[in-house]
């Protein structure tokens, strides 16, 4: 159903989130999400948007998010 294939879809979002977190706090000692969240504030000035972008882009290629909605047959 629509709704078991959005709970398991937010599952995997946190699971990757969890994993971004624990590098993002052990890299930079704060969370990859408050980071996240950081860099879409407008009131971010842009030189702390750059330096967040770089740690940002760093986390996401140690764990890119890569999932398929692919059926199987």
């Amino acid at each position: 159903s629509y709704a078991t294939y959005i709970t398991i879809q937010n599952e995997l979002v946190a699971a990757y989130n969890e994993l971004r977190n624990r590098e993002a706090l052990r890299s930079y000692g704060i969370k990859y999400t408050d980071m996240e969240a950081q860099y879409l504030n407008p009131e971010t000035s842009e030189a702390d948007r750059v330096q967040l972008k770089t740690r940002l882009l760093k986390i996401q290629g140690l764990y890119p998010q890569k999932i398929s909605e692919a059926e199987i047959n």
